[in-house]
């Protein structure tokens, strides 16, 4: 940037700060180095520059306050002084900042805070890219907090759909398991050892001694074990429970990511020997269990086995099903299953309500319009069902006890009072009732 352009832009600051107060005092910094060979050679008019360095503090403090109180200055100063080290704090506090660098400009622009500055300069990098600044501005707020900006930045860099921490993960773990150098990128931008501590410190797991693989895993069996209530593995035995089981609740209902962990998912369950924890549940527990896809194979022939107890409740099971329906996210890829089991049950369910008492044969025609085609509909959603299902070897016992209630339960009863009735009423004029 030339010096023209340079001393436009202080200009421009000054006549801001004057709207401000009366006397004004400019911060000019330089860390670049950019201006410190000419920076005396040039006048502001109504101003005085001087140099800030950390050998003059105290004659320059005692130069701006006590011997020249009501003289306007711009403070040059291009050496890293820490805020502990500063002489000149207080007044830079009330004072205005100028540094003609981009970020610097950037950071003017967003209203970034002084405790941020430091920060943005650490990733200066990343700022270097105006469509990264474009895409950092939309997530930006002013009010910000440390931990927040490296949120927002992470989003832009794993080009997240929000700053959401957990859009976040996923967007981290579906780069990492396609083989995208994740890693690299963040170094680039000065982020990588930042994210590795959010990592470690939102899961207690440390990136740096797992793979992608071996943090998935240990996700999988947090959300396993709390949803379980056990304490089933060592390797879980330090990792923050609660949040990895709450990032992982909500990625595994996006089924894009599923697939993309699919294969992991199946070797996590084959290597932890899920299927014999499973096995050790009760129905009204492992409906509550989602992490697994074959959770729901288990809890269908579960659920199977028992109708073909003969003291079997309809209301248990139907009860069951609507809870899986609502904890589990996996329910879609089972549906028609669990439809089908749902039909059945209620199909059962209402035959054993159904008394043929009618006195008429207009009644039945009623009583049908109004109640007994539910039947009919849950026989005709049965076989949609039915249809729908590739393996229908297991389904065969629930298919003949439907039949059987259906059938002879039901149809028969149902034509036989109708038949009777209207033998009965043949001589008579013979009404129906809409």
């Amino acid at each position: 940037m030339s010096i023209d352009k340079i001393i436009e832009l202080l200009n421009e600051k000054i006549e801001k700060a004057k709207l401000k107060q009366g006397r004004v005092i400019i911060f000019w910094i330089d860390h670049e180095k950019k201006y410190s060979d000419t920076i005396e050679t040039h006048e502001v008019s109504n101003f005085k520059i001087l140099r800030h360095t950390k050998n003059n503090q105290f004659q320059l403090k005692k130069t701006i306050e006590i011997d020249e109180p009501e003289i306007n200055f711009i403070i040059y100063r291009d050496e890293v002084i820490a805020e502990n080290e500063n002489w000149l704090l207080d007044i830079e506090l009330y004072s205005d900042k100028f540094s003609p660098d981009a970020l610097a400009l950037f950071m003017e622009e967003l209203e970034v805070r002084k405790s941020l500055e430091d920060k943005f300069r650490k990733y200066s990098k990343f700022f270097e890219n105006e469509k990264r600044k474009e895409q950092f501005r939309n997530f930006y707020n002013k009010n910000i907090s440390e931990k927040e900006l490296l949120t927002v930045l992470l989003a832009v860099v794993f080009k997240s759909k929000n700053i959401s921490q957990y859009e976040i993960l996923r967007a981290f773990i579906i780069d990492s398991i396609k083989s995208k150098d994740v890693y690299r990128e963040l170094e680039r931008y000065n982020m990588k050892d930042d994210f590795l501590h959010l990592m470690g410190n939102e899961y207690g797991i440390n990136l740096s001694d797992v793979s992608i693989n071996g943090f998935i895993e240990k996700m999988l069996l947090c959300h396993f074990d709390y949803k379980v209530r056990g304490n089933n593995f060592i390797e879980i035995a330090d990792v923050n429970r609660n949040s990895s089981y709450l990032a992982m609740e909500f990625l595994l209902k996006d089924e894009d990511f599923k697939e993309v962990i699919k294969q992991i998912l199946e070797q996590v369950e084959e290597r932890n020997d899920i299927k014999k924890a499973v096995a050790a549940l009760p129905l009204e527990e492992l409906v509550k269990v989602s992490t697994f896809d074959s959770i729901d194979k288990k809890i269908i022939k579960m659920m199977l086995t028992e109708t073909e107890n003969s003291n079997f409740v309809p209301e248990y099971i139907l009860n069951m099903i609507y809870q899986r329906k609502s904890e589990s996210y996996n329910f879609i890829k089972h549906k028609s299953e669990y439809n089908l089991i749902e039909a059945a049950l209620q199909i059962i369910q209402m035959i054993k309500e159904i008394k043929f008492d009618a006195t008429n044969a207009a009644t039945v025609f009623k009583n049908y319009i109004t109640k007994y085609y539910k039947v009919d509909s849950l026989y005709r959603k049965f076989y949609y069902e039915y249809e729908k299902i590739a393996d229908k070897e297991e389904f065969e016992n629930i298919q003949s006890k439907i039949e059987i209630e259906y059938n002879n339960n039901y149809n028969r009863y149902l034509s036989e009072h109708w038949e009777l009735l209207i033998e009965k009423e043949k001589s008579e004029e013979f009404k129906l009732f809409g």
